[in-house]
């Protein structure tokens, strides 16, 4: 039912779904494993979707750590919010995430997980985000995002891969996720 959700905002919404289906519990699973929640005391996720990522951060946050996740898409804020009634979804952008950090006492976390299709957006809003990553991203804290393998091949894939590399002390990136469609695999960013 949630691919059939996906596929219905993907074709209204092709401009900020930068996906064909939601990502696999195989990626979900590798994402919050190397943005370490389970050793985290705030975790954001950034484009959460239907919540592919989100249950899996729920299942891995020690009991005492905070989380919340942001979403622009109406329809898919609705999903993850029925999917996980006592999590905080945030409808609104990534680019705003200081301002709800705020709002909860906080001026920074130390683990973020992004679902957002960066090699999608064009350079104005990958710097948005990003910069918005550098403000709350306490020193030592973690961005995993993901791509789908044959982004690098693109422009924006480009863009994206060396920005991450401009703007952290550390990048790696995990191998291939077969297990996904399409294939993909991580940028482990550190501050």
């Amino acid at each position: 039912m949630h691919t059939l959700h996906f596929f219905k905002q993907l074709v209204t919404n092709a401009d900020s779904i930068g996906a064909v289906a939601p990502s696999s519990s195989v990626l979900a699973r590798a994402m919050v494993e190397h943005a370490r929640v389970r050793e985290a005391k705030f975790v954001l996720e950034f484009g959460p979707g239907t919540g592919a990522f989100t249950g899996k951060i729920i299942e891995a946050l020690p009991e005492d750590s905070g989380f919340f996740a942001m979403e622009v898409n109406s329809k898919f804020v609705d999903i993850v919010r029925n999917r996980y009634p006592s999590t905080n979804i945030v409808h609104d952008s990534a680019t705003e995430a200081s301002r709800y950090l705020q709002a909860q006492g906080r001026k920074s976390c130390d683990s973020i997980v992004s679902g957002l299709p960066f090699a999608a957006f064009n350079d104005e809003l990958q710097d948005a985000i990003l910069d918005e990553v550098g403000r709350i991203l306490e020193p030592g804290g973690i961005f995993v995002t993901f791509t789908y393998i044959q982004a690098p091949l693109t422009k924006r894939g480009r863009n994206i891969r060396r920005k991450l590399f401009e703007r952290f002390s550390s990048v790696t990136t995990s191998p291939i996720i077969w297990r996904n469609f399409p294939p993909a695999f991580l940028y482990c960013a550190q501050m």
